[in-house]
């Protein structure tokens, strides 16, 4: 292990530039962040960033909300109010009744009467020697 000697009176080693830091934290805040931020701005684009992070979405806006649309960078708007649509009447908040019965419409069963005509047709399978060889 190397040997460095440290002198007895560090009052003039440690003297405070700026900002309460020494020349050597300075000198290394400053190269850090010549090597940092071109690197940030240079990666940025192909590693991406988020829109918003989760607690930014938590305090958002209750009227706003982000709009994405296929070729158009995500953007905030203000929430529309759907009773103001023209056909807010056939959905289910504006009315029960509109509401949907997935076991209604599963049950359905087709019903023949006697009078009803149907087209019959025979098929047959072409014979094995016809068969495409895979």
């Amino acid at each position: 292990m190397p040997f460095v000697p440290v002198p007895k009176d560090l009052a003039k080693v440690k003297t405070k530039v700026a900002f309460n830091l020494t020349k050597r934290q300075i000198v290394c805040f400053g190269a850090g962040r010549l090597v940092g931020v071109p690197t940030y701005i240079f990666t940025r684009g192909s590693i991406g960033n988020e829109l918003m992070s989760t607690d930014e979405l938590a305090v958002m806006d209750g009227g706003k909300c982000i709009l994405q649309v296929q070729g158009v960078r995500p953007f905030f708007s203000d929430k529309f109010d759907i009773t103001r649509h023209q056909q807010y009447k056939y959905l289910l908040d504006s009315f029960k009744k509109n509401a949907f019965d997935i076991s209604k419409y599963l049950s359905r069963r087709l019903t023949v009467r006697p009078d009803d005509v149907f087209e019959s047709c025979e098929l047959e399978a072409p014979p094995a020697s016809d068969a495409p060889a895979d």
